[in-house]
C-alpha cells in the first residue's frame, strides 16, 4: 500500500487482498475498500507518522459518502490467530521509520449486512519510500465467514 499523499494506490480491499486508488473525488471503489494507509494528521498530512485507517475517515471525515467502517487492533504476535471482540478503532499508527513499522500485526474487522462483520489480519513486513511516498508491504489472511473471529 501506499501513502494516501502518494499518486500511488492506498485503499486495500481485504476480501481480494487488492491494492485500490483512495480518492474522495473518485467515489466508485468506496464499498470495496476496507482501510487504507494514511497518516496520522486528521487530513493525512505527509510529514506524520503512518497510520492505517478505516476509510470513512479520509481526508478527516469530508468524504461523507464512503460507507466502509472498519475496526482495526494492534495484535501482539503474527502468529495469534483470533481477538477478543472489544477494542477496535478507527486507526493504527504504524511509525515513521521502518524499525517501528516491520512486524506490526493489525486485525481488522470489516461490515457485512445484518450487523456482521469479516475479519481479517495484516502483519507488516517492509516499509519504503520518503515522506509523501512512503510504502508498506504485509501478509494478509481474510476470514470469509461472517461473525467468526479467526485469521
Amino acid at each position: 500500500l501506499a501513502e494516501f499523499a502518494s499518486p500511488a494506490e492506498s485503499g486495500l480491499d481485504l476480501s481480494e487482498g487488492e491494492a485500490l486508488s483512495m480518492s474522495s473525488q473518485n467515489p466508485d471503489n468506496t464499498d470495496l475498500i476496507d482501510l487504507y494507509l494514511g497518516t496520522a494528521g486528521i487530513n493525512d498530512e505527509s510529514d506524520q507518522p503512518l497510520t492505517l485507517k478505516s476509510p470513512h475517515l479520509v481526508l478527516g471525515g469530508s468524504g461523507g459518502d464512503w460507507i466502509r467502517q472498519a475496526g482495526l487492533k494492534l495484535l501482539s504476535e503474527s502468529t495469534d490467530s483470533t481477538t477478543p471482540n472489544t477494542g477496535w478503532l478507527e486507526e493504527i499508527t504504524l511509525g515513521n521509520n521502518p524499525d517501528e513499522i516491520a512486524g506490526k500485526v493489525i486485525a481488522v474487522r470489516t461490515p457485512v449486512e445484518g450487523g456482521q462483520f469479516h475479519y481479517g489480519k495484516l502483519v507488516v513486513i517492509t516499509t519504503s519510500g520518503s515522506q509523501g511516498e512512503r510504502q508498506i508491504q504485509f501478509l494478509w489472511t481474510y476470514q470469509p465467514l461472517a461473525g467468526y473471529i479467526r485469521f
